[in-house]
């Protein structure tokens, strides 16, 4: 593909309309589904629904179906977007600065969700199909991922072949990441004055000496588990609330952990480590009073680098195209857990993702619309 244009559609002025929908808030969820619904119904036949539009996690399906399907191919991607909160570049007004496009979402992903949908469209426009093409676009991977789980779990999709996910790999065909586990560990005190501290127990020193204790723990302990293809696990303590005024003696604190594991882990496993470092502190001190909760649990994804399917995907990509791990994680931990074979491919350079200046690369993104027609067209088409 020479220029922007596919099929009708300009995939970069696509992209910006996206960009446009400040999809941080609930109520522009709906207001983009509505928008690439009303292009699929210009553009293609397939048949289109809107779930939960009422609701504050919105999520549409498209199906463009074939008489006989011999195979069956989501293409996913989320429209939700991360706080626009201290951006340099305007995050709801693209612009294009030589083949830089920036706004909030360019690269985490709504480049990749427009790539899609115009290769959608051009597959719609055969009429010798050979297999069945769902895309899905969803707007909580952010913070939860809901919607996929829901899709899962009532079969609102089949059981497809091969899955597809926009997910900004620097045109990397990603086969395999971490899965990712939040707990919350709560610390429970008691309130004194600050005057007389030794009449209250300190929630928010408990909490400190839990992570300190834990970090030491986790290093040693992740050290050993290095995998040749994800790396090693990593911990990250990225929340914690307590106290309420600096003149009271903070009788409660939260802390919430982020845990990237390796393929064969376990959230289990996980909740053992804590317990094992919580027990270490009750020992040096009998007032330790603390509380564990899993808050999400996502499955890591690994395919094999000999799967036929996949063979098929990267000779339709290009043979330049390689083959990586995805740093991040993303919507497919949930569809791995459904046996589905899961890989990440998309523009944009995960680097860029919920930064100050997120941007990507306008060639990129024409590539890519190229990449994700030609497997389709390997795939679905005659």
């Amino acid at each position: 593909m020479k220029n922007r244009v596919f099929n009708n559609i300009d995939v970069i002025e696509l992209t910006k309309k996206m960009v446009t929908f400040d999809t941080y808030v609930t109520k522009r969820k709906a207001e983009i589904l509505n928008y690439i619904k009303g292009i699929l119904s210009t553009e293609t036949s397939a048949e289109i629904n809107i779930y939960n539009e009422d609701k504050e996690n919105p999520y549409l399906i498209a199906h463009l179906k074939s008489k006989r399907p011999e195979f069956t191919l989501m293409l996913e991607g989320h429209v939700d977007v991360v706080s626009p909160e201290g951006m340099v570049v305007e995050p709801f007004n693209p612009h294009e600065n030589g083949d830089i496009l920036t706004g909030r979402g360019v690269t985490d992903m709504k480049s990749g969700c427009a790539a899609m949908l115009a290769a959608f469209a051009a597959a719609s426009k055969s009429t010798e199909r050979k297999g069945d093409i769902y895309l899905v676009y969803t707007t909580d991977e952010e913070y939860a991922g809901a919607e996929v789980i829901e899709i899962m779990e009532k079969k609102l999709i089949p059981n497809c072949d091969f899955v597809m996910i926009a997910e900004p790999t620097d045109e990397v065909l990603c086969i395999a990441h971490k899965g990712n586990a939040w707990v919350d560990v709560e610390f429970f005190g008691k309130s004194a004055h600050a005057s007389t501290p030794e009449l209250g127990i300190n929630s928010i020193y408990m909490a400190s000496e839990f992570i300190c204790r834990y970090k030491k723990y986790t290093d040693e302990l992740y050290a050993k588990q290095e995998d040749e293809i994800h790396g090693k696990p990593t911990l990250n303590v990225g929340v914690i609330n307590g106290g309420t005024e600096p003149n009271i003696v903070p009788a409660y604190t939260k802390v919430r952990l982020d845990k990237r594991y390796l393929p064969g882990d376990n959230i289990e496993n996980f909740i053992k480590e804590i317990e094992i470092v919580t027990e270490e502190c009750k020992k040096e001190n009998p007032e330790f009073n603390s509380k564990i909760n899993i808050v999400v649990d996502c499955s890591a994804v690994i395919l094999d680098r000999n799967n036929d399917i996949l063979k098929e995907v990267r000779t339709a990509i290009g043979e330049k195209c390689e083959l990586g791990v995805f740093p991040g994680w993303g919507e497919g931990g949930y569809i791995n857990k459904y046996g589905l074979p899961v890989v990440y491919f998309g523009p944009g350079d995960v680097k860029y993702a919920h930064t100050k200046d997120e941007q990507c690369s306008i060639s990129q993104i024409i590539r890519v619309t190229e990449a994700y027609y030609n497997v389709i067209k390997k795939l679905c088409l005659k």
